[in-house]
């Protein structure tokens, strides 16, 4: 047949973007045939149907040996030719059938047949047809600023849903359909180009819309919008549009859609939809709109631009946000929308619409649901079925979660220990299907279900939440794929019944000079090595008391560590790790809080707190917990610090579990000087003046006694003598509890020794430590009200008052019984001789302060700022909740 063809005498090019059976019926119009004469001479096989012929699927895509003749006749490119058929979008806004060459009608909205058009385009390109109109995503016309039209205006079927009949001569711009009085002869001869449409302004969304579909059609990987960070095909992206565009055209209710489309796009949809489909079209399409592609170029817009703006949003958490009204709007349909079931929307849908999907139920999810959906990672996701994932936590995540992370992530209001195992606990439950009875018992931690309940409950509530659990979400995906250098899983199956023997204890104390025994302190020893090799609680350590006391003892052995104790400790470590076959793991690890820079936390950054000015607070003398609150930090935070950087010298400390350091501050003439300085001119009691001076108590009272100062032996009650606890006491003004300190004797001892002296209570003492030495440069209408216990908090609960709507409120805020603040007000009132509180016309107490009152309230917020402001004005110590400073720098 190829011997056969000749070129034609008369040639006409396609326009750019034209359809084949357009360029096929411009070349018969041409040459005054019909395209049953055209076609044959182009090398096309003649229809084998009568009433089916074969032009339309020429349309949509060409066999190889057609494009070879076409091109040979025409004098055309093939590449020219492929570009006329649908061929061209195959797998980019449609599919096609590679066996029987047609357009898959059930995906992506493939149009079988049919074509919308621009009646616009069609008067300026003389009836010439565009190969886009063809697409079920074509409902715009960019061009002329107006939606397509759907349908012939004089008999109101649909354009090219049958090719052009054979022995007919061709009309470019006229509807071609037959006739209705005789089918067989007469054609309908509307002129297409008359056809009315709606009108677009510019920037209309419908046109911003289509624009949106045609950049996706239009690329080779989509990279835009929620796939910025997971770029996918141009087909899977049109499966996201047509499954949101399909919920919405389902699911919206008219309220919906009047907030989400311009009121001349709604006027037309709701007329569209309330008419019957165009004949001879897809009808089915309007009993489930949306599944497949709209018959009313209205009702593809209106589901494009209630899609395009969630797909197009600036991430996966916009849209997200985006989406919840659908979400919403399907649940009050009576639609069962779960986080398990939102992925069924549509077929072939991407992971970041599903990661879409699942950020709009989020508010609807439990604290649980967020972990193991991954609500909070840029691309959410269902948890893993397989157990690869599980297996790769579980290695990656010791029982109790590392400190510092955990300082960091804490809301408060929650015991540290526990609030570390449920930390570890939410990793292994992150983007798994793991429950929490196997997650306990994969990590070996004894924490009751309703205590997990609890702290999940509690986290949650927090405001913080949303940032905590992007924390541990983001961790969980870091370790899945960068496994850290210790297999916590094979740490915790190791046997720990020969880790740090008695002998190598005593080793290790003769070495550094710690004190030694096989009794209590070679138990906390163990249970520390135990805990920080194998990523356990110290308590599950083998043989080890299981009391609170033995917990608290534990919890200070970090404090009590100097730095070559603690090499000496890991040394041991290192060894016991040796003896089981692991020799390439650190003793310790945990991973960088730099994860965590760019998330708003609600607990403490070790990072931020200076290591050498934490040591030097606890060697002058302050408690930990007293560090903490002067560094404006946690107790937990001190002691992961004091963990990763030991004491360099010993921290004076009593009591059983005490563990001496190897140094200490010498003694010399400047030693001497300091204490007789301290015991003259500041009043401490003598433990204070030891801690403060890094001294140990033996070394301080020997110094004591070498500068003529009498200190009681702190083990010898009967050697307290009636003139220095009368001097201490009644002269000095410390109180009775602090001379039981400074004598090492209980406070009942010490008050029996009061009593048998006959040594009156002085009620003038000063119970306030921060007040103390300051009574010569009080207010003087304070001082009555100064003296006796709790008198600087009476004061500083009197001058919170006004804070709260009344009194019963500020009761409750400042955790105080009702009771006990009347007794304080009536103290204070008995003190200062005058009421401090209006009284209402029953006589009952108001919260608005009398004149004096107000003199009150203002000298006590001069002090506060006094006490808790340095020269410059900078804080130094946090106020008491309920008790903030509110006096300017001037005052």
């Amino acid at each position: 047949m190829n011997d056969e063809l000749r070129t034609f005498p008369i040639r006409v090019a396609p326009l750019p973007g034209e359809a084949l059976d357009s360029w096929f019926e411009a070349l018969a119009h041409r040459l005054h045939v019909t395209l049953g004469e055209l076609l044959p001479q182009l090398g096309l096989s003649p229809p084998k149907h009568s009433n089916k012929s074969e032009e339309f699927e020429w349309t949509v895509m060409l066999q190889s040996h057609e494009i070879e003749r076409i091109a040979r006749v025409s004098g055309l490119d093939p590449n020219t030719v492929t570009a006329m058929t649908l061929a061209c979008y195959d797998e980019r806004a449609l599919l096609i059938d590679p066996v029987t060459g047609r357009v898959r009608r059930r995906v992506i909205w493939g149009r079988g047949g049919g074509s919308r058009y621009c009646p616009s385009c069609l008067s300026e390109d003389g009836g010439r047809w565009q190969l886009t109109w063809r697409l079920g995503w074509s409902f715009a016309c960019a061009r002329h600023s107006c939606l397509l039209a759907d349908a012939c205006p004089g008999c109101g079927r649909m354009q090219r849903y049958r090719p052009h009949p054979r022995l007919v001569p061709v009309q470019p711009g006229h509807c071609p359909n037959p006739g209705k009085t005789n089918p067989r002869r007469q054609r309908c001869g509307a002129d297409l180009r008359e056809a009315s449409c709606l009108p677009l302004t510019e920037g209309h969304p419908a046109l911003l819309a289509q624009q949106y579909v045609w950049k996706i059609i239009r690329s080779d990987t989509v990279s835009f919008g929620i796939y910025a960070s997971h770029p996918v095909r141009p087909a899977q992206a049109l499966a996201d549009l047509k499954a949101i565009a399909a919920r919405a055209l389902a699911d919206a209710s008219a309220d919906e859609l009047t907030r989400r489309l311009p009121d001349d796009l709604l006027t037309d949809y709701h007329q569209a939809r309330a008419h019957v489909p165009v004949p001879r079209g897809p009808g089915r399409a309007e009993a489930r709109p949306g599944f497949m592609a709209p018959s009313h170029a209205v009702v593809a817009a209106a589901g494009v631009t209630a899609a395009a703006d969630i797909l197009a949003a600036a991430d996966i958490r916009q849209a997200g946000r985006a989406l919840r009204w659908l979400t919403t709007e399907a649940r009050q349909r009576g639609m069962n929308v779960t986080a398990s079931n939102v992925g069924a929307w549509g077929k072939d849908t991407t992971p970041p619409l599903l990661g879409a999907q699942l950020v709009s139920l989020e508010d609807d999810l439990q604290p649980m649901e967020h972990l193991r959906y991954r609500t909070a990672a840029p691309l959410p996701s269902h948890p893993a079925r397989d157990p690869d994932r599980a297996h790769a936590l579980s290695r990656s995540t010791p029982s109790q979660f590392w400190p510092s992370w955990a300082a960091r992530l804490s809301p408060g209001k929650t015991g540290h220990s526990f609030f570390r195992a449920a930390l570890s606990i939410c990793v292994l439950l992150t983007g798994t299907r793991l429950d929490v009875n196997s997650v306990v018992a994969e990590l070996g931690v004894a924490i009751p279900s309703h205590d997990i309940s609890r702290i999940l409950a509690l986290l949650g509530r927090s405001p913080n939440w949303p940032q905590i659990s992007a924390a541990l979400t983001r961790f969980a995906d870091h370790v899945v794929y960068n496994p850290p250098p210790i297999d916590y899983r094979v740490r915790r199956s190791l046997d720990y019944s020969d880790l740090l023997p008695d002998e190598q204890w005593e080793a290790i104390c003769r070495t550094t000079g710690a004190s030694g025994g096989q009794g209590r302190r070679a138990m906390i020893a163990r249970a520390y090595l135990f805990s920080r090799l194998s990523g356990l609680p110290g308590e599950s350590a083998p043989a080890v008391p299981k009391d609170t006391r033995f917990r608290n003892d534990l919890a200070d052995f970090t404090m009590m560590r100097f730095p070559e104790l603690a090499a000496a400790l890991d040394e041991a470590g290192r060894d016991f790790l040796a003896r089981h076959g692991i020799t390439s793991e650190p003793v310790v690890w945990q991973p960088s809080l730099s994860m965590l820079d760019d998330l708003a936390l609600p607990g403490h950054d070790v990072r931020l707190i200076d290591v050498s000015e934490l040591h030097q607070l606890l060697l002058g003398g302050r408690s930990p917990s007293g560090a903490s609150a002067e560094l404006g930090t946690s107790l937990a935070v001190v002691r992961c610090l004091l963990d990763a950087s030991p004491l360099p010298a010993r921290h004076a400390r009593k009591g059983e579990g005490s563990l001496p350091g190897p140094s200490v501050s010498p003694v010399n003439d400047t030693t001497k000087d300091a204490l007789i300085r301290l015991c003259s001119e500041e009043n401490l009691a003598f433990t204070q003046i030891s801690q403060r001076l890094g001294i140990r108590w033996r070394t301080f009272r020997k110094l004591a006694k070498e500068c003529g100062i009498d200190v009681p032996r702190q083990t010898t009650p009967s050697k307290v003598s009636r003139e220095w606890l009368y001097e201490q006491h009644v002269i000095k003004g410390h109180t009775l509890v602090e001379l039981a300190k400074s004598a090492g004797l209980s406070s009942s001892a010490i008050n029996k020794w009061a009593r048998a002296y006959s040594i009156p209570a002085n009620s003038s003492v000063v119970h306030s430590p921060e007040l103390r030495g300051r009574l010569d440069v009080m207010p003087a209408l304070l001082k009555p009200a100064l003296t006796g216990y709790a008198a600087w908090k009476r004061l500083q609960i009197f001058a919170s008052l006004p804070d709260y709507p009344d009194l019963t409120s500020a009761a409750r805020a400042l955790h105080l019984n009702p009771r006990v603040m009347w007794e304080y007000l009536n103290q204070l009132e008995d003190d200062l001789s005058g009421r401090l509180l209006e009284r209402s016309s029953r006589g009952r107490r108001t919260k608005t302060p009398t004149t004096l009152g107000q003199e009150v309230i203002k000298a006590v917020r001069e002090i506060e700022y006094a006490i808790n402001t340095d020269v410059n004005g900078r804080m130094l110590t946090p106020v008491p909740p309920g008790m903030s400073t509110k006096v300017d720098a001037s005052s």
